[in-house]
């Protein structure tokens, strides 16, 4: 799909097309889709996945159900003064760890 964004100039006018090419490529398009448990720790300083983006995804995943057919499993945790990665407070990797690690034992037997 080619969306014609230059990193060399400004950003043009958002025109009704560019903005469905754009919403199309975007994973929120296909959300419905997913049908996998979901944790997701998002850094408050993120820049590469704003929060807001990582909240619309968790919302938009809330309404989806399981293989199983029933609500899916989706767990959203917030990091202040992290970014993308969780790498800036040691607590706050550990946190992120543990709960990875408790969410997975959930579906993975290890």
């Amino acid at each position: 799909m080619n969306l014609d964004y230059s990193l060399t100039s400004p950003p043009g006018i958002l025109t009704p097309e560019l903005f469905e090419k754009l919403h199309n490529a975007s994973p929120l398009a296909k959300s419905e889709a997913v049908t996998t448990p979901t944790l997701l720790l998002v850094g408050q300083n993120d820049r590469r996945v704003p929060p807001d983006q990582a909240r619309a995804w968790f919302h938009a995943l809330k309404k989806n159900k399981g293989r199983d057919g029933q609500p899916l499993d989706i767990e959203m945790l917030t990091f202040a003064g992290e970014g993308h990665p969780i790498t800036n407070n040691v607590e706050n990797e550990w946190v992120a760890f543990e709960e990875g690690l408790r969410f997975l034992a959930k579906y993975v037997d290890f």
